[in-house]
């Protein structure tokens, strides 16, 4: 029971480790390639330049005002971004370090795949960043059901390949340490 109970701190530690990178990653590799694609195009530069006056003129506008007064022009920037090379990048990045410490810290390491699923119920996946965006009405962006479908194996795959390398690591360890044992 004990290690039921550690692998749900454990599960919880790990899901807010999720969110962090998840976070992190969805707000810092968008905008980064917004501002890369502004400097290197004129029309867009014009654009995320008006936006950006208009919002130190207008500093105290709620974000639904500011959305109804200039959504048409945050859509046109979030359109320019490729979500599905996001979703991707983020799902190699994030998802094989989960798996890892997973394999590491969990008693039940198979427990690791309920990060993913508690991902998709909370709308906090890399793949449904995107959804997210069309569900505000912000801009027209969402993947399709099976690129988030094939997204979302891919994860679980990325996941377990996490898992078995930290296991196969630390059984080559026990292996090492029981070799020079009998060595002695």
């Amino acid at each position: 029971m004990i290690q039921i109970l550690r692998d749900a701190w454990v599960l919880l530690a790990l899901a807010f480790g999720h969110l962090m990178l998840t976070f992190l990653f969805v707000t810092f590799v968008p905008s980064a390639y917004i501002l890369h694609k502004v400097k290197s195009q004129p029309e867009l530069q014009a654009t995320f330049q008006e936006l950006s006056d208009f919002a130190e003129k207008n500093s105290e506008l709620s974000w639904d005002d500011f959305m109804a007064q200039r959504g048409s022009q945050v859509s046109s920037l979030l359109k320019i971004v490729p979500w599905t090379g996001i979703a991707l990048f983020g799902s190699v990045l994030i998802y094989p370090f989960l798996g890892w410490w997973g394999g590491k810290l969990l008693h039940y390491p198979q427990a690791g795949g309920f990060l993913v699923l508690a991902s998709i119920v909370t709308q906090q996946n890399v793949a449904l960043v995107p959804l997210n965006i069309q569900y505000r009405n912000i801009a027209d962006v969402a993947l399709s059901l099976p690129v988030v479908m094939a997204l979302i194996m891919f994860q679980m795959i990325l996941l377990t390949g996490g898992i078995m390398a930290q296991r196969g690591q630390s059984l080559l360890e026990q292996s090492k340490s029981e070799d020079s044992k009998n060595e002695l």
